[in-house]
């Protein structure tokens, strides 16, 4: 849902590309990692 939302703005392959792939990555990292840190915390 993501890219279609991206494409409706406009947004260029490259652009697409970038937040689909780097920032995705990013924030996936970082909720797992904030996931295992809560866990560890409140377990």
């Amino acid at each position: 849902m993501f890219p279609l939302f991206l494409l409706d703005h406009h947004m260029t392959a490259r652009e697409l590309s970038f937040w689909n792939g780097v920032v995705a990555m990013g924030f996936s990292i970082g909720g797992s990692s904030l996931g295992g840190l809560l866990l560890t915390r409140f377990r």
